[in-house]
């Protein structure tokens, strides 16, 4: 509770009026400006942010960096300061505090709040849109926002949005963690620095709330860090929103890629696909075309059934008819396993909208086991938007371990809102689970049980039971680390019964990783143990190794070095590259492999190349290997292109000088192509000339291992996004008729996005 009453002046100017907020941050408050007589919005920071002289530098430096935007998506910072908050009990600490400009409007967690199943999809892609194009500016002078989440985002009677709560990201580069932890960046909760990276995860995380009303992992739940590191996948947003379409799950899944070099290159490049999504492709004509001209009857259905993937979330009527045809052409197929597996994939799309339907055509599939596990994937799709039409399709699969696997999915979909009903259905899964004949089969279904249960005592309980011993131990190892982020003490003891070395030193590898986030003391110390712990066990010291390599990077580094952990190494020279690039370099220098070396290089440089783009091109350029630099170079480009379209230019020509030097052709045909899907966007001449270049290259080299069809899909799938008429020449080209069949399919469906 605030100790700070309404009516209190901050630095002899700031008048607090009335309290508008409380977040993990602080408080936000409505206020007046006594010297400039205005009302202002003001951000008074929790005094636990500022017992660290350091945290409280930052903030101010990047304060004042803030203070400097003028974008129209953007609420102004005005000033910022402290306040000395005198006590009952004789304390006066300081607090530091931002003062904003004053917005009448809605937060977009207020809205969100009055429509729990989601905001309208056209809404949110234009509300995040006009965010991302406020992060790109920002991005562009240097700030990184790090706490981007509805609660931030100021929805004025105009249709605007502002982000708010520019400023506070230095709290959280030193391990102070603001806001909901449901929004953070993986390397955000490990108490990693990060870079403005960390912002798109939390554009997707939010994107993926405003549509589906759920967030990532619950928001609540003191298991959002091991979710995160543990490899939790929240699916795609069209399986909780159908409406949501196969676009927007291919931005959502981008942005929450757990590896920061994987996300999307910067947020003006996010803006515009948001901007190109939620609309069907003017494109699905021709699409349709391709495919419907594939003579294999299993390619052309594949192909349709795509299409329809890509029309379901915006025209129904349209998408049913298509996955329709497609299910006719799939009954054409001779081969019985293909013509299920066809089947099956057309049945998950149905699914997401007519659950009868998609139960029809899968039980209309010959191959007994494929049939249940089409039921069981259709339960779970199901799940998302009809819970209790998902549970009979589950109760009527015959063989107990789909039934179980079934019943455990539903439950874990059931429990972001219900957990109750979700301890029922898994309880019952527990329950068919148990029945299952085959020992191996019922230790797998107990596995997958264990993995989602919500108690961690339950968890625990379900693991030991399994009796496979390699199944119980990965399932122990799960519930140490899923317990780690409410109970760290529990969580070892758990870890410690793992019988296995290799899987407890890495239990306890990511137990620390988990705790990192709050208390990096305790994580430092229980990755001790875990190193000890895996003196001997080389696969398990590598993984900690990993782990280690934002709180203690030289460590980290020494032991991958003496064991040989190369890419680890790498790993540790690109997250030293958020914040020092000069020991980032040296730590990738240390590397004696000429390839490894090269990789390091390249991905310290794409790291540097968001804050520092002289630097980024000096060590892009010193990389030995020309198809290591010309993949810098071009990565590089991508970053550069959201906020200076010439610079983005001069290093994509460059990278395509460089690759012409490449020796293997293949190698080099593939550099010029993906450089190609670059510069083609801005520049369509020269990037034709790029793809026209790598398809001579491919048509001339030698082929003894007979990559030349592969490689000219993969020619024709960059061309398409394009030229589609460019791009079916290249297809239809290849000579092997199922190369060229694969071929067109993969055209068609990238016409139809």
């Amino acid at each position: 509770m605030t100790t700070v009453k309404a009516g209190v002046m901050l630095a002899g100017r700031y008048r607090l009026d009335a309290l508008a907020g409380r977040g993990g941050t602080g408080e936000t408050w409505l206020g007046f400006d006594r010297d400039l007589r205005r009302r202002v919005a003001v951000k008074l920071l929790r005094a636990g942010a500022t017992l660290d002289e350091g945290v409280a530098e930052r903030f101010r430096s990047e304060g004042e960096a803030a203070a400097r935007l003028n974008h129209r998506n953007i609420a102004a910072v005005y000033d910022l300061g402290e306040h000395r908050e005198a006590r009952g009990d004789g304390s006066a600490p300081v607090r530091l505090f931002l003062v904003q400009e004053y917005l009448d409007g809605r937060d977009l967690k207020t809205l969100l709040d009055e429509r729990p199943g989601g905001l309208p999809v056209k809404d949110v892609l234009d509300y995040m849109a006009q965010a991302c194009d406020a992060l790109a500016a920002a991005h562009g002078a240097g700030v990184v926002h790090g706490n981007v989440t509805p609660a931030n985002l100021m929805l004025l009677a105009d249709g605007t949005i502002k982000v708010c709560d520019f400023g506070t990201a230095g709290l959280t580069r030193t391990g102070f963690q603001p806001g909901t932890p449901a929004y953070l960046a993986p390397e955000q909760l490990k108490g990693w620095r990060f870079d403005y990276r960390a912002d798109l995860y939390a554009v997707g995380a939010t994107l993926h709330h405003l549509i589906t009303g759920l967030t990532v992992f619950p928001a609540d739940d003191g298991r959002v860090p091991a979710h995160s590191m543990a490899g939790g996948n929240p699916g795609p947003p069209s399986r909780l929103r159908p409406g949501a379409g196969a676009d927007v799950d291919r931005i959502v899944a981008a942005l929450l890629a757990s590896e920061p070099l994987e996300r999307p290159a910067g947020a003006a490049q996010t803006a515009a696909a948001l901007r190109a999504a939620g609309s069907l492709s003017r494109r699905l004509p021709e699409a349709e075309r391709i495919a419907r001209t594939i003579t294999d009857p299993a390619f052309r259905a594949s192909a349709l059934r795509e299409i329809g993937a890509e029309a379901a979330g915006y025209d129904w009527k349209r998408a049913h008819g298509l996955l329709a045809e497609a299910e006719r052409d799939a009954r054409t197929v001779t081969s019985h396993s293909a013509q299920a597996d066809v089947l099956r994939r057309i049945a998950e799309v149905v699914a997401g909208h007519d659950p009868k339907e998609a139960e029809r055509i899968a039980r209309t599939i010959t191959d007994p086991p494929t049939q249940v596990w089409a039921l069981g994937r259709m339960a779970g799709v199901v799940a998302g938007y009809d819970p209790k039409e998902a549970e009979r399709i589950a109760r009527a699969i015959t063989d107990p371990a789909f039934r179980a696997s079934a019943l455990a999915a539903i439950g874990a979909a059931v429990a972001r809102y219900d957990r109750k009903r979700a301890h029922t259905l898994l309880a019952e899964a527990e329950l068919v689970a148990g029945t299952v004949g085959d020992p191996a089969r019922r230790s797998e279904a107990m596995q997958e049980i264990a993995a989602v249960v919500y108690d961690q005592a339950e968890a625990e309980r379900i693991a030991r039971g399994v009796a496979d011993p390699e199944r119980r131990r990965w399932a122990l190892w799960r519930a140490a680390v899923m317990t780690a982020g409410e109970n760290p003490v529990e969580a070892e003891r758990i870890a410690r019964t793992i019988t296995d070395t290799a899987i407890r030193a890495w239990a306890l590898g990511m137990i620390g990783a988990v705790v990192a986030g709050r208390d990096r003391d305790r994580a430092l110390k229980v990755l001790a143990k875990a190193v000890r712990v895996a003196q001997a066990q080389p696969r398990a010291l590598e993984s900690i190794t990993g782990v280690m390599a934002g709180h203690d990077p030289a460590e980290s580094a020494r032991i991958a070095r003496t064991w040989g952990f190369t890419a680890q190494v790498c790993r540790v020279a690109a997250v030293v590259a958020v914040y020092d690039p000069a020991e980032a370099e040296r730590i990738a220098r240390t590397i004696n492999e000429p390839p490894h070396l090269a990789e390091a290089l390249r991905r310290v440089a794409v790291t540097v190349a968001g804050y520092d783009v002289a630097e980024a091109g000096r060590i892009a350029r010193t990389v030995g290997d020309p198809l290591f630099r010309a993949r810098a170079l071009r990565e590089i480009g991508a970053v550069v292109a959201g906020h200076d379209r010439d610079r983005a230019d001069a290093f994509l020509s460059e990278a395509a000088d460089v690759a012409h030097g490449i020796e293997i052709p293949l190698d080099r045909a593939r550099a010029l192509w993906k450089i190609g899907a670059v510069v083609a966007g801005q520049d369509r001449g020269l990037g034709h000339t790029l793809f026209r270049q790598a398809e001579h290259i491919v048509r001339t080299m030698a082929d003894p291992h007979g990559r030349q069809g592969w490689a000219l899909r993969s020619i024709a799938e960059a061309v398409a996004d394009h030229d589609p008429v460019e791009a079916e020449r290249i297809a239809r080209s290849i000579p092997d008729p199922s190369g060229q069949a694969g071929a067109l399919a993969a055209v068609a469906a990238v016409v139809a996005r």
